[in-house]
């Protein structure tokens, strides 16, 4: 009897790494099997359960829990490509089937959440001219050599990471969350200067988002290295901007 193997890939949402990995049935039996990250802080685990179906609990880049799947068996074994999504950004989290398929799927979802984070960058530009914010997009150079080779003169404004998403920022999943978290609170208009007045420019650096008022150089820096750095964010009731 041939067993069937499948590869496995996610991005593990701690350390922004792809991870990868390979299961065959007879692993998925008893307590099942589990495919970790080097860094330690996620894994995807399977498991065989009832009338042949494939449990599966997978970590996710937008949420803080993981996603609990059952798959029919001819879904998991039998197709060159199987994806399973976030289920509520439908972005999708992991990838199941032929190798090959698996990692040409990951570079094409890699492509997409760099042009969510694009995107973001963008809309957080929208909601600083609403709010009489100028948009000025800053990078730490010497932290990131890819943006450095790929940069230009023309447009030095927005960074265009290319190739791994880890050369463009320490954590990008961090980073992009961090993101639309300030853009609601502009939309709440609870970004705040000591100063009294209204604005603020945003900056990205590697491991930072930056956030400085116009009027009187008051700066918050905002840690966008661990999920602790989103929760605390999350928690507060504003974004203060000290002089």
């Amino acid at each position: 009897m041939k067993i069937q193997i499948v590869a496995i890939a996610y991005r593990c949402p701690a350390c922004s790494k792809d991870v990868m990995g390979e299961v065959d049935l007879f692993e998925l039996g008893g307590e099942g099997t589990s495919i970790p990250c080097d860094c330690g802080e996620s894994e995807v685990s399977l498991m065989l359960g009832a009338e042949g179906k494939i449990k599966i609990s997978i970590p996710c880049l937008f949420c803080p829990e993981s996603h609990r799947y059952q798959l029919a068996g001819v879904s998991f074994f039998e197709r060159d490509l199987f994806t399973l999504a976030c289920k509520y950004t439908s972005v999708d989290i992991v990838f199941m089937g032929d190798p090959t398929h698996v990692l040409n799927a990951l570079e094409e979802s890699e492509k997409q959440l760099i042009e969510m984070f694009r995107e973001a960058m963008d809309e957080a530009g929208e909601e600083e001219q609403e709010y009489d914010c100028s948009h000025d997009y800053d990078w730490d150079e010497g932290r990131d050599q890819h943006y450095q080779e790929e940069k230009s003169d023309e447009e030095p404004a927005i960074p265009q990471p290319t190739g791994d998403l880890i050369g463009a920022c320490a954590n990008p999943t961090v980073t992009m969350n961090l993101m639309y978290l300030v853009k609601e609170f502009a939309q709440d208009q609870k970004i705040r200067c000591d100063c009294g007045k209204e604005g603020y420019n945003l900056q990205l650096g590697y491991d930072h988002i930056q956030l400085t008022c116009p009027h009187c150089g008051g700066v918050r820096r905002i840690n966008s290295v661990t999920e602790n750095d989103l929760y605390a964010l999350a928690d507060q009731d504003e974004i203060r901007i000290r002089r």
